[in-house]
């Protein structure tokens, strides 16, 4: 039986581990991508691979894509990037791929830190304290309502910002260090947002990844925690686990369920040391998270549930419900364990312990040996050339 593609924008993080969770049931494969030296640009699990650079250069190949395909395909969002993207061009995409996507005004409320923050007292959401920086003026009021230590994210994470290769949050101490900040990124990026920082280390950041219906019922829900980040405090996931927290999965049906969500879409939640109390992070919509493969390794295949609920295919998950799964960014873990043990946070016998479990990896994968070979080019390129 022959099934319809699915297109996955784009290939790296997340979207590799879509393709890993696809690529087992016969499912054809298209992966889009912006960088020739991405490790994941080797994989194999494409049966074809489309190069661009613009964003105008990707929805005309997008177009020219479904004109070619015999049968509609599914489209697969992986960052915030493309979920803005696919919502501009939405009225030119329609109809041409599958996929659910909230409504722009869903999808403002849930990323739109100030919409949200009105939004959560209403349905009884627990959000850390913050405040808009939008000029050097705001930096004043702010600092004496604040409180100290703080961590400091960009309003949205534009291009700009990850061309500067700026951090995705950075923790002040005090007055002085958000002047110094904000001097050092206003040039970039001038509208910020400062949040109360809840005490409790990476290892205190849980979450649940989901996907709704075209009738907002909840399909498949997953409950995991990270136990190291990169940068450490206010990173991505360098290693991850699944866990069981049936409060958590309940608690992101509610939400979503409140706003009447379709799609992929996600929760992260960080439980204060001090309180117990479990605060709400940051929403992911519309597209799939860092984390998703650990989901599937451990028995929830959030992405083959969302093809076949869109495709109306019939294809039963061949993974098992596992809780001993660990998954390892090999990089990101190597990084952060190093700043650990700097920190004298950790020690060799407590590391071992927090991996163990059956292991997986971001990028080494005896059925797509290329990728980590490309991983190691990279590695070796940058350590000879400093690029």
């Amino acid at each position: 039986m022959s099934y319809p593609y699915a297109v996955v924008l784009d290939i790296a993080f997340s979207g590799y581990g879509a393709l890993r969770s696809l690529a087992d049931y016969s499912i054809p494969l298209i992966g889009f991508y912006n960088s020739k030296t991405l490790p994941e640009s080797f994989t194999n699990l494409c049966e074809r691979k489309i190069f661009f650079k613009t964003t105008e250069e990707l929805l005309n190949q997008l177009i020219l894509l479904s004109k070619e395909l015999d049968e509609v395909p599914v489209l697969i969002l992986t960052t915030d990037f493309y979920v803005e993207f696919y919502i501009k061009n939405r009225h030119l995409l329609e109809g041409k791929y599958l996929i659910n996507m909230p409504d722009k005004a869903t999808v403002n409320l849930l990323l739109d830190k100030n919409e949200f923050s009105a939004f959560a007292p209403q349905y009884e959401i627990l959000i850390p304290q913050s405040f808009d920086i939008k000029t050097e003026m705001d930096l004043q009021p702010v600092q004496s309502q604040i409180r100290f230590p703080a961590i400091v994210k960009p309003y949205k994470r534009t291009e700009a910002w990850e061309n500067a290769r700026l951090k995705k949050a950075y923790i002040v101490q005090d007055a002085n260090q958000l002047d110094e900040l904000y001097k050092m990124v206003s040039s970039v990026e001038s509208y910020l947002i400062i949040q109360e920082y809840i005490e409790g280390g990476d290892d205190h950041i849980e979450y649940c990844l989901t996907y709704f219906s075209k009738n907002s019922e909840c399909l498949i829900a997953f409950a995991g925690k990270k136990i190291r980040q990169w940068p450490v405090s206010t990173g991505s996931t360098a290693t991850t686990q699944p866990i069981e927290n049936e409060w958590m999965k309940k608690e992101t049906i509610r939400i979503f369920k409140a706003v009447n969500y379709v799609g992929f879409g996600s929760i992260e939640y960080k439980k204060d040391a001090n309180n117990g109390k479990y605060y709400l992070m940051e929403p992911t919509v519309g597209r799939l998270n860092q984390q998703e493969y650990v989901a599937t390794l451990s028995g929830y295949n959030i992405p083959l549930t969302g093809y076949c609920d869109l495709t109306g295919v019939k294809i039963s998950a061949k993974e098992q419900i596992n809780s001993s799964i660990i998954y390892i960014d090999e990089i990101a873990e190597i990084c952060s364990v190093f700043v650990h043990f700097k920190r004298k946070l950790l020690n060799l016998p407590q590391w071992f312990k927090t991996l163990r479990g059956k292991r997986y990896y971001r990028y080494a994968n005896c059925n797509d040996k290329k990728v980590f070979m490309g991983l190691l080019m990279r590695v070796m390129v940058k350590l000879f050339t400093g690029k």
